[in-house]
């Protein structure tokens, strides 16, 4: 018999709900609902203390059980997609210099006007792309700051707020021409930091989580979808691949 996690004994537990900070093909911000239905029964009960996600990307579900399952107390996330990871980990370490960098790019792209706005994204994704073989993804440092805040402005202005790339690694979605796109959100990011200081954040294949989980650990895999045809598929989150051998891989 499948056992149902009860609504009514959710709490939250921050003043400011926190949500994705990023916009992600494939979230699944819609179906909490339908996902925290099949939860296991021993969240409630206690003897699940730890909740792993291998498959981060967007992070609609860990943002719901960090702030929803007070049970849990300790979580790890991971994801190949190194400037995802990138961004994760500045807003765990340095949210206010991030903030910072953000409300600034903000401010100069809606001093503009439109055709501007479009000239300013492209010149913008050039730079973010140019400086991508000198990042040291694998070390934290100074300048991952504002690497990120490109990730957000990209992300946050692009076309249908997609994170793609190409084989090389280069940001490639074209100009998205919003009206008024928030850009800054200082507040949800700083709930999200308050959240990741109990996390642990890792760049690597979903096989590297294995070393956190135990029996009392609460794993959610959603991995890239194998495409359904050569051209109704979307699997371009990172420049590594996850084809048909990494989903018999992740099944074993």
């Amino acid at each position: 018999m499948q056992a149902t996690f009860n609504l009514s004994a959710q709490i939250n537990f921050i003043e400011k709900t926190a949500k994705p900070f990023m916009k992600w093909a494939g979230g699944k911000g819609q179906l909490i609902e339908s996902l925290v239905n099949l939860f296991p029964a021993e969240i409630q009960t206690g003897e699940i203390k730890k909740y792993a996600e291998p498959f981060i990307g967007g992070g609609a579900l860990f943002f719901y059980v960090a702030q929803n399952c007070p049970q849990i107390e300790n979580f790890y996330v991971s994801d190949a997609n190194q400037e995802l990871v990138l961004a994760y980990t500045i807003i765990q370490k340095d949210v206010e210099s991030l903030i910072s960098f953000l409300a600034t790019l903000e401010k100069n792209y809606h001093a503009l006007d439109s055709s501007d706005q479009k000239e300013f994204f492209y010149e913008q994704r050039k730079k973010f792309n140019e400086k991508l073989l000198t990042v040291n993804f694998n070390k934290f440092q100074a300048d991952w700051v504002e690497r990120t805040a490109e990730i957000i402005f990209l992300n946050r202005t692009c076309f249908n707020g997609l994170f793609r790339v190409n084989s090389k690694g280069e940001f490639n979605v074209p100009f998205g021409d919003y009206t008024n796109p928030r850009i800054c959100d200082a507040d949800n990011l700083r709930a999200v930091s308050a959240l990741l200081q109990k996390t642990e954040i890792k760049l690597g294949d979903f096989a590297a989580s294995e070393e956190f989980v135990d029996d009392s650990t609460f794993v959610y895999f959603d991995p890239p979808y194998r495409p359904i045809s050569k051209t109704a598929s979307f699997n371009s989150y990172s420049k590594f691949k996850f084809g048909d051998e990494a989903q018999k891989r992740l099944k074993v």
